[in-house]
């Protein structure tokens, strides 16, 4: 930036810019609250999820091998 005092219109300008990335930045804030438990029980849900089919998987194949191996 330069030393040489601004224009009226200048300042007017930086006061909007200010103004639109402080609502930019409260609309995120508000967002975020909302999207970050979101996330976090859907992440926990994947878990869950996983684990559930995985070991639906796993007793699926354990009894394959067991099968192969009697037969």
């Amino acid at each position: 930036m330069t030393d040489e005092p601004r224009s009226k219109e200048g300042v007017g300008e930086l006061a909007v810019r200010v103004r639109v990335a402080r609502r930019v930045t409260e609309i995120a804030r508000r967002e975020a609250a909302v999207a970050f438990p979101a996330a976090k029980r859907a992440a926990g849900h994947a878990a869950r999820a996983f684990i559930r089919k995985f070991s639906e998987e796993y007793a699926k194949e354990n009894r394959r091998r067991r099968k192969r191996g009697r037969a």
